[in-house]
């Protein structure tokens, strides 16, 4: 099989709401556009060896948490149209958790939240 590679340029990101220029991807923690969706990440309850991360949309996304690990890869775990679910975790590893959001055209992101005194994010 042959894939075929595409000479178009990256398109550039804007910061400004109503810009004519779309970023394929759009940090929303804490705001969104007009056009944009907003992804808000509550602190993630700590079960042990299980973390439950719940947020909220401002609009109906597809989810996915990305988990980052100390001296861990990050990974994602999809969660589709849930607004919460359990990870599994080390039980005395810190970790940083952070929401993604798509329709489809764009990703919007939650602002990243530590647990167990974590520094970093994903």
């Amino acid at each position: 099989m042959r894939v075929r590679l595409s000479r178009t340029p990256p398109r550039r990101a804007s910061n400004r709401a109503g810009s004519s220029s779309r970023s394929p991807q759009r940090s929303t923690g804490g705001g969104a556009g007009e056009d944009g969706a907003r992804v808000d990440l509550a602190p993630p309850q700590d079960l042990g060896d299980e973390i439950a991360p719940t947020w909220t949309s401002s609009r109906e996304l597809d989810f996915a948490v990305v988990v980052s690990g100390e001296g861990e890869l990050n990974h994602v775990v999809l969660a589709k149209r849930v607004l919460t679910m359990k990870v599994p975790v080390d039980p005395v590893r810190k970790y940083c958790f952070q929401i993604q959001g798509t329709d489809g055209v764009e990703v919007y992101f939650s602002r990243p939240m530590p647990v167990r005194g974590a520094v970093g994010h994903p």
